[in-house]
């Protein structure tokens, strides 16, 4: 009876790591999107900065911002 335990919590331990292995992974992959996505709005929103200065320079002075 003492061994079966021992098996029984053997395995437990072994999905529990399993689990926590591939939370981890889909974490880390999520992270690196997210980090994907960051980098591809933030050149997005500077082109369309440079873009709006651009259509600016073409304004008289009262009217720019």
């Amino acid at each position: 009876m003492n061994k079966r335990k021992g098996v029984i919590r053997f395995w437990l331990l072994l999905l529990g790591l399993l689990i926590a292995f591939v939370i981890i992974s889909i974490i880390e992959r999520t992270i690196q999107w997210e980090l994907f996505i960051a980098i591809m709005m933030g050149s997005g929103t500077a082109e369309m900065v440079r873009r709006r200065k651009q259509k600016k320079k073409g304004r008289p002075r009262w009217m720019r911002e």
